[in-house]
C-alpha cells in the first residue's frame, strides 16, 4: 500500500497556543521559582507548618496543586526538591525538560508531572464554553485559527482536505504521525474532522495511525460546563539520548513503510534523528520538511541526513499545503 508519513514537533502544535521546548522550559522554571518562594514564606510565617492549610493553598492554582502532590510522601512534603531543581534549572546548559530529565534522573518524577500539568493548562485555554450553543468549543477544532491578532486558516483541516483528495484518487493510501508533541491536538482534531465529509472515506482507524515515541497525555473531560483534565502522567517517556529505544520501534516501523516522508515543526534535533535512524531509513524516499523562519541550522541538519534533493517550503504549514506543497487540494 502507498504510504505517507507525517513526522511532527512542537512547531506543528505552535498555531494552537502551544510552547515550543525552550519557552516550555523558561516557564517551568518560572513558576518553579514563584512556588518555591511561596512555599518558604508559608514555612518562615508558620512554625508548624500545617499541611492541610498548605494543601489548600496549592488547591488554588493547578500548577501549585501538581508540584504539591508530587512532592508530599508518607514523609510528609518536602520542598527542597524544588530548590535542588531551580538550581539546575537556572544553570544547565539544557533548553529541554526532556534532556533535562534524562541527565538528572533523581527529577525524573518531579519533571514528568510538571510537563504533563503545563501542556494540559495549555490544551485547557483553547478550550471555552459557548452560551449560545450551550456546549463546548475547542478552538483547535475551528475551521481557522488566532495567533495573537492574526487569524490564519487551521492546517489540520487543509491537510484533511488534501487526504481526501489522495483518498479519493487512491483509497487504499495510509497516512502514519510520528509526533513528537505530548499534546494529542492533531490526532483528536483530524479523528474529528474525519467525520464530518459528505463522502465516506473509511474508517479513520484503518488509514490513520499515531505513534508518539516520547510518549503523549490522555485527560479525562467531565460532562460539566468547563473541562476537567486528569493528565495521566506515566504516558510521557523523557526519551531523548536513551540506549533502550522500545518506544521508537513503532515509528521506525513507519518510516520503513514510507514512500513520502513529511516533516512539520520538526526540528531535526540530533537525539530524535539518531533514535530514528532517520538518514538511513529516508534514503531513496521524498523527504518533504518545513523551515518555518529559513533556519539555516535546521538546513544543514536537513543536509547531514545524506537524503538525496529534500524538499524544503518555507512559511506557514497552512501555507504549503495551499500552495500545493504538500499535495494538492480538491477544486
Amino acid at each position: 500500500m502507498p504510504q505517507t508519513t507525517i513526522i511532527l514537533g512542537a512547531g506543528a502544535s505552535a498555531d494552537f497556543g502551544m510552547p515550543l521546548g525552550s519557552a516550555l522550559y523558561e516557564h517551568a522554571l518560572r513558576q518553579l521559582r514563584s512556588f518555591y518562594s511561596e512555599i518558604t514564606d508559608i514555612q518562615r510565617n508558620d512554625p508548624f507548618f500545617d499541611l492541610n492549610k498548605c494543601r489548600a493553598w496549592a488547591a488554588q492554582n493547578s500548577f501549585r496543586d501538581c508540584l504539591f502532590n508530587t512532592l508530599t510522601t508518607e514523609k510528609g512534603f518536602d520542598p527542597k526538591r524544588v530548590k535542588s531543581l531551580v538550581a539546575l534549572m537556572g544553570s544547565a546548559p539544557a533548553y529541554s525538560i526532556d534532556t533535562l530529565a534524562m541527565e538528572n534522573p533523581e527529577h525524573l518524577g518531579l519533571c514528568r508531572a510538571m510537563v504533563a500539568e503545563l501542556i494540559t493548562a495549555g490544551v485547557r485555554k483553547q478550550i471555552r464554553f459557548d452560551e449560545g450553543e450551550g456546549r463546548e468549543v475547542w478552538n483547535f477544532e475551528l475551521r481557522s485559527v488566532r495567533a495573537g491578532a492574526d487569524v490564519a486558516p487551521n492546517w489540520i483541516h487543509l491537510l484533511a482536505s488534501m487526504m481526501r483528495n489522495t483518498l479519493q484518487a487512491d483509497p487504499s493510501h495510509q497516512f502514519r504521525f510520528i509526533s513528537f508533541n505530548y499534546d494529542r491536538i492533531v490526532e483528536m482534531t483530524l479523528g474529528k474532522i474525519w467525520k464530518l465529509p459528505t463522502r465516506s472515506l473509511g474508517k479513520f482507524d484503518d488509514v490513520v495511525a499515531f505513534t508518539y515515541p516520547h510518549g503523549k497525555i490522555s485527560w479525562e473531560v467531565n460532562s460539566s460546563e468547563q473541562s476537567s483534565f486528569k493528565p495521566l502522567q506515566s504516558e510521557i517517556v523523557f526519551a531523548h539520548n536513551k540506549d533502550d529505544l522500545t518506544s521508537f520501534e513503532t515509528a521506525i516501523s513507519f518510516l520503513d513503510e514510507a514512500d513520502v516522508i513529511i516533516a512539520l515543526g520538526f526540528h531535526f534535533a540530533p537525539e530524535n534523528v539518531r533514535s530514528l535512524s532517520l538518514g538511513r531509513r529516508a534514503m531513496g524516499k521524498r523527504l518533504i520538511y518545513q523551515n518555518y523562519a529559513n533556519n539555516r541550522g535546521l538546513d544543514e541538519r536537513v543536509g547531514r541526513l545524506g537524503v538525496v534533493d529534500p524538499r524544503k517550503f518555507s512559511g506557514s504549514i497552512a501555507d504549503a499545503i495551499v500552495q500545493g506543497e504538500l499535495g494538492e487540494l480538491p477544486v
